[in-house]
């Protein structure tokens, strides 16, 4: 067992693990895209949302503790009295999947469409560049500001994930919210209700903390070669990526920055 929460829905539910593969499998592709959108962006790709995971697992929960961990009927029992049931796992691992795909090209969403026919425009030499390359921008500001609300369209809209969702019996409005929550207030977010034994609250806060400590090298490691193209905007989230490190210390985590020749 080597820890991992989707080695641990295997214990109890093998056909459960075996179709968030398939979500993973599923998106991949589409997430891949994103670079194509933001190529000036920290990664957003399945490599992201595999570190959430990894986040999740050793920084939220701790890895020994999750390892130690016991199941009980469909509850695992990590420390204490925290737990999370099989349905708040498998929902908290598809959220991590597909918080993000609302920023990719290759969605249906109308706003995301039109960014990839402007794309597939600007590569065959189609149209006024100077006129595409300006919507474009706009279009990258509307994805990048709403994209948890489209990410949230994607799980309720998409035909193949529906079917899936149906399989895993997982509510799709509740992953929508999970999904919608990582980029939402706090306060809002302690506002959800629960959904039987979903605390759909936690779930998002937890998504959101995974989320914002995937920092370091491997976020902006494709950008660092690029640092001279890229906008002002972009190059703060880079060195401040280059210079953060998190890490679990006993029962806290600790964000050490670095800034060093920051200027530089």
């Amino acid at each position: 067992m080597d820890g991992s929460v989707l080695e641990r829905v295997k214990e109890v539910d093998e056909e459960k693990a075996k179709l968030i593969e398939e979500v993973r499998n599923y998106v991949e592709g589409k997430l891949e895209k994103i670079e194509k959108l933001f190529g000036d962006y920290t990664d957003h790709s399945i490599d992201h949302s595999e570190r959430v995971l990894k986040a999740l697992e050793e920084l939220l929960i701790g890895k020994e503790r999750l390892k130690k961990a016991k199941w009980k009927d469909e509850r695992l029992e990590i420390e204490g009295d925290c737990y999370l049931t099989l349905d708040e796992i498998v929902l908290i691992v598809l959220g991590a999947y597909l918080h993000d795909i609302g920023m990719s090209p290759e969605i249906d969403y109308d706003l995301n469409k039109e960014a990839k026919r402007i794309l597939d425009d600007l590569e065959n030499g189609r149209g006024n560049r100077d006129e595409l390359n300006k919507r474009l921008e706009d279009l990258r500001k509307e994805i990048r500001d709403q994209h948890h609300e489209i990410s949230a369209w994607f799980v309720k809209n998409d035909g193949w994930l529906k079917k899936i969702l149906e399989r895993l019996r997982v509510d799709e409005d509740v992953l929508a919210d999970i999904v919608r929550g990582h980029r939402m207030d706090v306060l809002e977010i302690f506002k959800m209700d629960s959904v039987g034994d979903v605390r759909v609250s936690l779930l998002s806060f937890l998504l959101q903390l995974a989320d914002e400590l995937d920092i370091g090298f491997k976020r902006v490691e494709d950008l660092v070669e690029r640092r001279h193209e890229i906008d002002e905007e972009s190059l703060k989230h880079v060195l401040a990526n280059l210079n953060a490190e998190g890490k679990r210390v006993g029962g806290e985590i600790v964000y050490s920055l670095n800034l060093k020749g920051f200027k530089e």
